[in-house]
């Protein structure tokens, strides 16, 4: 949810200063950023719904048309919208890989998830702990009462820790890709067109 807020007004500034000099917010690494973000909560949203589809619980199917929609819109339709934006407004300039490290986009990407670990453990903790056992967990993957692998809270919590930060490096890399074929593919057409 915290991930569409933020999508929502980053859009909002976006949309209102896209004529405006591209820096902080508006700058195409925090829009990569953004597309970083949706693309981890997309992937992790219909993972969980098949994960639950398997177990054959019925918590998904007991959504009512308006839940439905809602998820739909937000975990599905946003996300793919937002890639569908990308690919017209990226492309602007060519992203060395070996900067990759350089930009703090990168580092805010990861920064985000990790902050966002601290939280629902902690939150976790205290439902635990007042009885409220149900909502503790948004997701099977962050049951720190039950992790998926070994015993140790903190052993998991560094594991999940390195899996998301390469995977958010992946992603990013990937992002990065597109944003250059896109920059050359641009470039080639105004050459070929001169």
């Amino acid at each position: 949810m915290q991930v569409n807020i933020m999508t929502i007004f980053w859009l909002i500034f976006y949309v209102i200063n896209h004529n405006k000099r591209k820096y902080g917010i508006s700058s195409d690494n925090f829009r990569m950023v953004i597309m970083n973000w949706n693309l981890i909560v997309f992937i992790i949203f219909w993972s969980g719904i098949i994960y639950y589809l398997n177990l054959s619980e019925d918590d998904v199917l007991q959504y009512t048309k308006g839940q439905a929609i809602c998820t739909l819109v937000t975990h599905f339709i946003a996300p793919l919208s937002l890639l569908l934006l990308y690919f017209f407004t990226m492309g602007n300039e060519l992203y060395k890989y070996s900067d990759l490290y350089k930009k703090s986009g990168i580092y805010l990407t990861i920064l985000y998830p990790f902050l966002y670990m601290i939280y629902i453990y902690l939150r976790g903790e205290m439902y635990m702990k007042d009885g409220w056992i149900e909502p503790a967990w948004p997701y099977p993957f962050l049951d720190f009462s039950n992790p998926f692998i070994g015993t140790s809270t903190i052993l998991y919590m560094l594991l999940l820790t390195v899996v998301f930060t390469v995977w958010i490096i992946l992603h990013h890399v990937f992002l990065l890709f597109l944003n250059n074929t896109l920059f050359k593919s641009f470039h080639k057409k105004i050459k070929h067109n001169q």
